[in-house]
């Protein structure tokens, strides 16, 4: 192979996952519509005990940077409209409350499908189609206040501490 074929195929294998990516998730502020942005959740290893070389009880906390997200709703019933990418599913996404620390804010459970969630499906949200493919809703029941998550749950982990890509909001 040339080697100039070599890198173009080196670049579009570090593109890809980033077009798998392809859904817009957005927030109801006042009377219009703000892009979330995504971020991408940070892993932190605690080893834990050590008995003749072999590592015992390894602890992986989830975070996302800062104590607060930038992007807070106007009440606890937020109104989101979103667009789910290739080959995704509005049920395959949900809301996870994070819990706050000192400079961050963390995920209760590293797993994500370990964690309490609440499904985007109709038994919990009031969804609406907005367009071709986007859909509009909002919970029917009022989230208590502080860091929320909005996340694929059928997403393939990123990198090799096994990241999230994630749609981080904040409740008053």
């Amino acid at each position: 192979m040339h080697p100039d074929m070599t890198r173009i195929t080196a670049l579009l294998l570090l593109i890809l996952p980033i077009l798998a990516k392809a859904q817009t998730v957005e927030l109801l502020t006042g009377d219009r519509y703000v892009a979330l942005s995504a971020e991408q959740t940070q892993t932190e290893i605690k080893p834990g005990w050590k008995i003749v070389d072999i590592q015992l009880k390894s602890k992986a906390t989830r975070y996302l940077a800062g104590r607060m997200a930038r992007q807070l709703t106007d009440d606890q019933m937020p109104t989101f409209r979103l667009t789910p990418g290739q080959g995704e599913t509005l049920v395959d996404y949900a809301l996870i409350r994070l819990r706050s620390k000192r400079q961050w804010r963390v995920l209760p459970n590293p797993m994500l499908r370990l964690n309490s969630y609440l499904r985007i499906e109709p038994k919990h949200f009031y969804i609406k189609p907005a367009g071709d493919s986007a859909f509009e809703f909002h919970p029917l029941a009022a989230l208590d206040r502080g860091a929320y998550i909005l996340v694929n749950l059928a997403q393939q982990p990123v990198g090799e501490l096994q990241d999230y890509i994630v749609y981080p909001f904040q409740v008053p």
